[in-house]
């Protein structure tokens, strides 16, 4: 017994169930909160893990609302392919790795353009922006990797080489934010277990113990503020 993923699982089946429209409305609401893109793209891997794989026809549905993007739209598409998709039948995996395939073309489409490579993937992202540079890059490996196309993972590991080439000189901008840091492990956690090029899996192991201690280093910070009654303001510099 985990308690841990019991807790997980719990709460994302109560996701997947509010998109499905199976939980009450709020009190003191007139309407549930809607659910769109990454909620969708989530909640189809969700699907997929809750029921051991069964659930293709909801995971397709969810997957076919979401769509797919270079940012939190594609974040579950590669756990999806990698995971699940023997369990689809084949006009089901057709789809799904054609909707990779035309989402590499756009990476392969900016390898050769400088102010997206010098930032990320097919939306310019600054470098310091780092949980959607992590998201462009991650992605562009991973969907250029599925869709055998060279070119897409080749850009997306350029952006993995420019953030390395950037960090020397700086550090994580975005600190001390249990959303970002979410965001940021994810994507990076994607990369370590997908990533096919030669040493990709240690540089994107190295950089997930990085922000875990850049995590911890943060929420120190935060948890003596809170004992020690001081603002925390004081330490957002």
């Amino acid at each position: 017994y985990d308690p841990v993923e019991t807790w997980l699982r719990k709460a994302v089946k109560q996701g997947v169930d509010e998109c499905d429209g199976k939980v009450p409305i709020p009190p003191g609401s007139d309407k549930r909160l809607p659910c769109g893109g990454r909620d969708y793209s989530n909640g189809a891997l969700t699907k997929l893990i809750l029921s051991n794989g069964a659930d293709t026809e909801g995971a397709l549905s969810y997957l076919k609302k979401s769509g797919i993007g270079s940012t939190f739209n594609g974040q579950s598409w590669p756990a999806i392919w990698y995971g699940f998709a023997d369990k689809f039948n084949e006009s089901s995996r057709t789809f799904i790795l054609n909707e990779i395939i035309k989402e590499a073309a756009t990476y392969e489409k900016n390898a050769t353009n400088s102010m997206v490579i010098a930032a990320a993937g097919d939306v310019g992202t600054d470098a310091s922006y780092n949980n959607m540079y992590y998201m462009n890059m991650v992605n562009g490996i991973l969907f250029g990797e599925i869709a055998n196309n060279s070119n897409a993972a080749e850009m997306g590991y350029s952006l993995l080489r420019n953030w390395l080439l950037y960090s020397q000189t700086t550090d994580l901008h975005e600190f001390a934010s249990p959303t970002y840091y979410w965001v940021q492990l994810n994507a990076l956690y994607m990369g370590f277990l997908y990533a096919k090029r030669k040493h990709a899996r240690d540089i994107f192991e190295q950089i997930i113990d990085h922000t875990w201690v850049s995590k911890y280093r943060h929420l120190i910070i935060y948890i003596k503020a809170f004992y020690n009654g001081q603002t925390i303001t004081k330490f957002a510099v």
